[in-house]
Order: structure tokens, then sequence, then C-alpha cells
């Protein structure tokens, strides 16, 4: 009886070996979400949305894009940083949010080198620093210079606090 118990016990595993690894290669089976970290509009929508229309028929599951706004980003990764790691939630996250708000808050919720797998670079932006036509300056330099004769004198505005664009 235990002889044949052992055989049996071996090819039930293998049987279902074989089936994890069928399951494993059927991916997706359910919707995929990008959690965007920021409201519609913003400098994430547009490629999350962009990947959305391209992954969804290359994958045969339809592809959410899921707004997250909040906390300079920081909402969004603590959600995708709690869901589990089965390829179902991905996110369209910048600088902000993997490096700025890390390394500023120690309570972020999330930490980007362990809770995150990068997978695919699909954007890229610029930081750009513009000024009015009227406005004196020309250069940095000048600006700078200026912006340390009269600290008080200058005004900037930016898009959220911990953001890629206040810290340049």
């Amino acid at each position: 009886m235990h002889r044949m118990l052992a055989p049996a016990l071996s090819a039930l595993a293998v049987g279902f070996g074989a089936v994890l690894v069928a399951q494993a290669q059927s991916y997706p089976t359910q919707i995929i979400r990008i959690l965007v970290p920021a409201a519609p509009g913003g400098p994430n929508d547009v490629p999350a949305r962009l990947a959305a229309q391209i992954l969804q028929p290359k994958l045969g599951q339809p592809v959410a894009v899921e707004h997250r706004p909040g906390a300079g980003g920081a909402i969004a990764m603590r959600d995708l940083a709690k869901a589990r790691p089965d390829g179902y939630t991905l996110t369209a996250a910048g600088a902000s949010q993997l490096a700025v708000i890390p390394a500023l808050s120690a309570s972020a919720g999330y930490d980007p080198v362990r809770d995150f797998t990068p997978v695919a670079k699909f954007m890229e932006s610029f930081q750009v620093l513009v000024v009015h036509p009227a406005a004196p300056w020309r250069t940095v330099e000048h600006l700078v210079a200026e912006g340390r004769a009269q600290p008080h004198n200058i005004n900037f505005a930016h898009r959220c606090t911990a953001s890629l664009p206040q810290m340049a």
C-alpha cells in the first residue's frame, strides 16, 4: 500500500505543478488597473491612458485607468504597495512619487525599491523654467542673482508640495 502511495503522490504533485504552470501562462484573465497618482489631466494621465489603449488589445483584457490624487501621489503609491503582486495593478508614476516623496518623508508609507518592480519606461518628462516675457531675466544665473539679492520679490508656482517641479 505504501509502495503505491508514493508514486501516486508524486504524480499528483507533478500534475498540480503542471496546472500552476498552465495558470501562470494564461495571464491576464481579468481587468488590469493602472493607478495614476494624480487627478485627471496631470502629467501622468495622458501616458497612462495611452498605455491602456495599447495594452488592452494586445492583452485581450480591459485596462482601466484609476486616478488616486492626494498627498502628492503617495495615496496611489500606498495602494499600489498593498496590492497583490500579480501584475493586475500597475502605476504611471514619476520621479515625484518614486524619489522625492520617499526621500523627503519618513512617513511616505512605501519604499520604492522594496515595494515596486519596474517593468517598462513609457514616459519621460522635463522640468522647464519660464518667465513672463516682460521679466528682466534672460538667464538662470541672472534670475538666481536677483533672487539672492531680493529674496522676497520673486514668486514661483508649482503643482504640489514635495513634487519634482517644487524641488527644481
